[in-house]
């Protein structure tokens, strides 16, 4: 986004969200939001439309005990690349953000806020995402057997390159020693 068009959006923002999101308990770095949950970290991005046509409301829960059982840097937390993610307009009955602040503002209170506290709960991020992100939450709700079997599923999919064939080796090897502790992490 060009500069007129962030100091714009920076403004519409000012207007309503960034008071609810503070009230909420949400620190705010430039257009991103985060909020300690203990053993989540809920987050908020508002990301700019190239042209300055618009813009989105990324919504995303980060649980750093995935990325470790992943065998990933869990810090910092990443705003946009969370296994278990949304945009808010895919929430909201007419499929838009509203049209002014206080608008935004009552759609991220009435839609947003309450799908992010949805996952908080491990289950039910598991049952939003897919793929490794899916195997490690299901192990850290403690569906071990699910979680195997998710592996096994995969397992009959073959990766296309050598990268993604050491990086799915080496996380079944992670996987493999959490069943083998009985669905604990280390």
């Amino acid at each position: 986004m060009g500069s007129e068009s962030e100091r714009e959006l920076r403004a519409f923002l000012a207007e309503g969200v960034a008071a609810l999101l503070k009230a909420e308990g949400f620190a705010r770095k430039r257009n991103k939001w985060q909020r300690d949950c203990g053993d989540a970290i809920q987050c908020i991005d508002v990301q700019g439309m190239a042209g300055g046509w618009g813009f989105y409301v990324n919504l995303g829960v980060f649980h750093p005990r995935v990325y470790e059982l992943m065998g990933w840097t869990a810090h910092p937390v990443p705003s946009a690349t969370t296994f278990v993610h949304a945009r808010l307009e895919k929430l909201t009955p007419d499929g838009r953000l509203g049209r002014t602040s206080h608008e935004l503002a009552a759609n991220l209170q009435r839609y947003g806020l309450p799908w992010l506290d949805q996952r908080l709960d491990l289950r039910t991020c598991a049952d939003s995402c897919g793929g490794w992100g899916r195997t490690a939450y299901l192990l850290l709700a403690g569906c071990v057997d699910e979680a195997r079997q998710t592996l096994v599923d995969a397992e009959e999919r073959t990766a296309t390159t050598e990268d993604e064939l050491r990086l799915k080796a080496a996380y079944v090897r992670q996987v493999e020693t959490v069943l083998r502790n009985g669905g604990v992490l280390s």
